[in-house]
Formats: C-alpha cells, structure tokens, sequence
C-alpha cells in the first residue's frame, strides 16, 4: 500500500469518525502526541475514548492532495474532534495533514499533524493547534492575502 493511499483512508476513517476502520490503520504500538500540552497517549483504545469526550466542532470543507492526486468529499458536519483536512503531502514513511477546527465557543485553530507509518500502518501521529492572528501592517505590501 502507498503513503498516498494510507493517508486517504486513514483521513477518512478520521473525519467520518470510523473508529474501528481507524484502529485498522493503525499499528497496535500507536501513540499520540500533543507536544503543545506536553500530553502523549498510548494507543488506539485511549485515543478513541478522548475524542468520544471531546466536546463537538463544527469543521469546514476540506480538499486532499499529496504525490499521488487525491481528493476527499467535502466535509461539512459536526465532528467530535478537527480537523477537516485542507491540505495532505508526504512520501517515505511519513505524511502530513493540515486543517483547521471549530471549537463550540466559536474559537478557530488551525492544526498540523505529522503521521508515521510503519509496517503500512500508522503508529504515530504528532499534532500541533494554533490560533490564526492579524498580520502584522509592517510587512503588509510584500504579502498577499489568501482568501
């Protein structure tokens, strides 16, 4: 099986919150980090239980690609946990998905997360949240602004 391929299914079985399909694209070794809280969880089991208490998000439309083209429907239901995937790359043994989440409050983070396959499965997955900020006015005229 490809990265390409493993990071379309496991995105999916993510998004629709497949877990079961998800704990099959996962290595039994899998561990979670979340180097922002310092917090590491150690596997799939555990995993599925904090994103069942994970307080519901709305996510945004998302689109996929990476080495091979790859697209995934839009995605524009509750999720127990983000994020709809924006953009996905990777090659080797690693693949790399970039979204953003909603939070209930109406605070938005935008999220990276970096996975690792090992053996056609995914045995880690680092993620990082950030808020959106203002640009700054100094460098306004030599940026653009997406929309």
């Amino acid at each position: 099986m490809t990265v390409s391929s493993i990071a379309e299914r496991y995105s999916e079985a993510l998004f629709s919150t497949d877990y079961e399909r998800l704990g099959e694209l996962r290595h039994e070794d899998f561990v979670a980090r979340w180097p922002q809280s310092s917090e590491v969880v150690h596997g799939h089991d555990r995993w599925v239980e904090i994103t069942r208490r994970f307080p519901q998000s709305e996510g945004d439309p998302g689109v996929v690609s990476g080495g091979e083209k790859l697209t995934v429907s839009r995605i524009k239901t509750p999720m127990p946990f983000g994020p709809p995937i924006l953009a996905m790359s990777g090659g080797g043994d690693t693949f790399t998905l970039q979204g953003q989440i909603k939070y209930p409050d109406g605070s938005q983070f935008h999220v990276v997360a970096i996975c690792d396959i090992e053996n056609g499965k995914v045995i880690g997955e680092t993620a990082y949240f950030c808020e959106p900020f203002e640009p700054p006015e100094w460098r306004a005229d030599l940026v653009e602004l997406e929309s």
